[in-house]
């Protein structure tokens, strides 16, 4: 069997330069792509596998030992992995995935021009009169769009144990909080339990639009505000699962290391 390495040379050096020393170090070889064979021999009986698996096991023992020592029930997927994160993958893609649909739910009311739906349509009355009026349905869609997925981010980030997602969540209640009033006046309401949003339809379409679109549209609004609380959520929640599952339990790239591969190709 043949193995196949095109890297980048200073990562395979730090990967492997430690596994033998001296006049038989792996970079000191002039052997081709300056891998010794003694040093490949390790690595294709898997030598160096097992080094590994006793390295990242003192992990486990560390952890363990700082914590309660009761017994524990290990699933086997779980040694399939390595983290460095305290949340689970699952709970941080939930919470990316929300926030990116809260983030463009919010984008189409803070859209502007042409495409913006607050955009005003232009008629002649019968006594030729201009009229300048909005699309209420429109506006309405996509103010109830953005309101389920505010209560998705919302829910989806109870519990969060990451400091920069909380603290953004907050920032956006506080938003919300102090435009409590303002969004009453156009249909919405608070839910004073939980902080969700609810929409009256009769109510919203019969107000004035003009306030509407000084709440969501415009770089003072209340949506702006929200929206920056949106993308921060994301960021925080993406940069934490850059600490967790690097593998998945096939051995693949885990999504968070879908590009940047160490190893272009191997056999």
């Amino acid at each position: 069997m043949a193995i196949t390495i095109s890297a980048n040379a200073n990562i395979v050096k730090g990967l492997f330069s430690g596994a033998s020393s001296g006049s038989n170090s792996l970079f000191n070889s002039t052997d081709i792509l300056g891998i010794n064979y003694s040093d490949y021999a390790s690595i294709k009986t898997g030598a160096y596998g097992k080094l590994l698996s006793a390295y990242y096991s003192l992990d486990d023992t560390k952890s363990e030992s700082s914590e309660n020592t009761s017994k524990k029930t290990y699933n086997y997927k779980d040694t399939l992995s390595t983290s460095t994160s305290k949340v689970s993958t699952e709970k941080l893609a939930a919470i990316e995935k929300n926030a990116e649909k809260a983030k463009e739910a919010t984008d189409v009311l803070l859209e502007q021009g042409s495409k913006s739906v607050f955009k005003q349509t232009i008629s002649t009355d019968k006594e030729g009169n201009t009229i300048s009026s909005y699309d209420t349905d429109k506006i309405y869609n996509a103010v109830k769009d953005f309101t389920n997925q505010y209560n998705a981010l919302l829910n989806s980030t109870k519990d969060s144990e990451v400091a920069g997602v909380n603290r953004n969540l907050t920032n956006m209640l506080s938003y919300t909080s102090q435009n409590a009033k303002t969004l009453e006046t156009v249909g919405i309401t608070v839910n004073a339990e939980d902080n969700t949003l609810s929409v009256d339809e009769k109510a919203f379409k019969e107000t004035d639009m003009a306030i509407v679109k000084a709440l969501f549209n415009g770089t003072s609004s209340y949506a702006y505000k929200v929206a920056v609380s949106e993308s921060m959520i994301d960021y925080y929640a993406e940069h934490e699962a850059s600490k967790a599952n690097t593998y998945t339990n096939s051995g693949t790239y885990s999504n968070n290391y879908n590009s940047g591969n160490m190893w272009d190709s191997v056999v």
